[in-house]
């Protein structure tokens, strides 16, 4: 009799942590999950405050100051800096590959309404603030969940831009014609949570056509937080998570974005972000990279920015000049370019302002 009554709790618990997480798992993807091989995290780095440049440099009558110093005195600055009293020549060769690296497209997804950029329109979880940051908290004991809910379940869905009210996808992806896009969710579970054998999944990325349904699945599991060498996790925040052989597994092939035809149709028209209910997560924010945003913003050695060598060597007088007209210029620039131009001409004007103190000394 106690044999049989042991047994029935065990089966129980098989049912409650095992088959309704996947079976809302699955209702939820439209039955279309697809397995993933095994995946290794890499650690985020928390993007240091890079100056909103382009709204400095294209809004004459805005307040906004970069490194202490408003519009005007900015100006005087890099006018000293770039001519230091001598006519400026013109852009070396090497400004076409700035413009280029320039050109790629970071889409940041906060999870509240924000005026600057993208956002989570509808959400599911607790919003708590995280080292300043705005996150969506969720664990699986209902005494202990923020907002009393440990069910399996979307958490975040309907990515939507407050400043024209279009999809995130509608918006131009570059000019990239080949480029894949790169889904980086910034999230962190507990480190007591963490084993590199652990095969419980922590969320699921469904990728959303226009007619809602569900056309591939990105699952993360509990291992996948595993660092890339030593097979640990330090508790601190993932975004970006790769197969053993090192190819990028969150990376969606241009083909599921586009649809080419004469007008390039937008296949992908939504991510919902799907949590098993298993494992307590936080979720920060999600990213999405084109290709040349990857590159830009991947730190392959120490920190260190696969383009951040050439932005260096790149860093003249003259190619500043040339970048700062171009953005004052251009008709439009969109959210996801502006993170990228902010991005590179902060990195020119801090090698233009060491170079300009080492020469007073």
């Amino acid at each position: 009799m106690k044999k049989s009554y042991f047994s029935s709790k065990i089966f129980e618990s098989i049912i409650a942590f095992v088959v309704i997480p996947i079976a809302y798992f699955l209702f939820w993807s439209g039955f279309e999950y697809i397995q993933k091989p095994v995946i290794l995290a890499k650690s985020a780095v928390k993007e240091n405050f890079v100056p909103d440049f382009v709204n400095l440099v294209r809004n004459t009558g805005t307040d906004y100051s970069i490194y202490g110093i408003d519009r005007k005195t900015f100006e005087t600055v890099t006018e000293s800096m770039i001519s230091g009293g001598n006519k400026v020549k013109e852009p070396g060769k090497d400004i076409e590959i700035l413009e280029k690296i320039c050109s790629g497209s970071r889409f940041i997804i906060e999870p509240v309404e924000n005026a600057k950029g993208y956002y989570f329109n509808q959400i599911s979880g607790s919003v708590e603030n995280d080292n300043g940051e705005n996150t969506i908290h969720v664990c699986p004991n209902v005494v202990k969940c923020p907002e009393g809910n440990a069910l399996p379940r979307i958490i975040c869905e309907n990515i939507s831009n407050e400043k024209n009210g279009k999809s995130v996808f509608s918006e131009s992806l570059s000019d990239q014609s080949v480029s894949n896009l790169f889904l980086k969710p910034v999230i962190k579970i507990r480190k007591s949570d963490f084993d590199i054998f652990d095969e419980r999944p922590v969320i699921g990325m469904l990728l959303k056509n226009a007619e809602n349904n569900s056309f591939d699945t990105i699952v993360i599991r509990v291992r996948d937080f595993s660092d890339r060498y030593k097979g640990e996790y330090d508790g601190q925040y993932k975004e970006e998570f790769f197969s053993p052989e090192l190819v990028n597994n969150t990376e969606v092939p241009f083909e599921k974005v586009f649809i080419e035809n004469e007008n390039r149709t937008v296949e992908l028209s939504d991510i919902k972000i799907f949590w098993f209910g298993q494992v307590e997560v936080w979720l920060d924010k999600l990213i999405i990279d084109d290709y040349m945003a990857d590159k830009l913003f991947n730190s392959e050695d120490h920190g260190i920015g696969t383009f951040d060598q050439r932005i260096s060597e790149s860093s003249t007088p003259e190619n500043l000049e040339y970048l700062l007209k171009s953005v004052k210029n251009k008709k439009e620039i969109s959210i996801s370019n502006q993170n990228c131009l902010n991005y590179v001409i902060n990195k020119m004007y801090n090698s233009l302002m060491t170079d300009q103190y080492a020469q007073t000394r």
